[in-house]
């Protein structure tokens, strides 16, 4: 028990030395229960995180009203 614990200590501290924070700008979304549930059952079945999901529905919804060119923009 003692082993794995240190290995799940030094696998989390590896990814967080290993990965790069965004710099991108990020923004805070409020929404109800139903909506959650719904964007986590997308993201789930396209095996996708909750904010890559997001990020896809805003675009697309911004590209049918013509505020966004048709790239998407890593």
């Amino acid at each position: 028990m003692i082993c794995k614990d240190l290995e799940f200590r030094h696998l989390t501290l590896y990814m967080r030395l290993n990965s790069m924070p965004s710099q991108k700008p990020k923004v805070i979304v409020y929404m109800s229960d139903e909506v959650k549930q719904a964007l986590e059952v997308l993201a789930n079945e396209e095996r996708r995180s909750l904010s890559q999901m997001a990020l896809i529905l805003i675009e697309d919804g911004l590209k049918s009203r013509d505020k966004l060119s048709g790239d998407r923009s890593s």
